[in-house]
């Protein structure tokens, strides 16, 4: 399953292929601003100049991700 970038019509990496082919970059660990008591955790990884970012939240009961294109922002999410 691939996500097509709308604005540059591009193939968004999944999750494993970013883990796989890409350079894990900066790593943000701080507490969610939308969802209290969860943890924002969001990793950036960096393929032939393009820089993307997974985010996860994290609950005691488990995580869940989403596929963000740019560099970690921080501000909890």
């Amino acid at each position: 399953v691939y996500r097509i970038d709308k604005a540059s019509k591009t193939k968004v990496p999944t999750v494993p292929e970013l883990q796989r082919n890409c350079t894990p970059g900066r790593r943000v660990v701080e507490p969610s601003t939308s969802r209290p008591g969860w943890t924002s955790v969001e990793q950036e990884y960096i393929c032939n100049g393009v820089s993307y970012t997974v985010q996860c939240f994290v609950s005691p009961t488990g995580a869940v991700t989403r596929d963000c294109q740019g560099p970690p922002k921080g501000g909890g999410g």
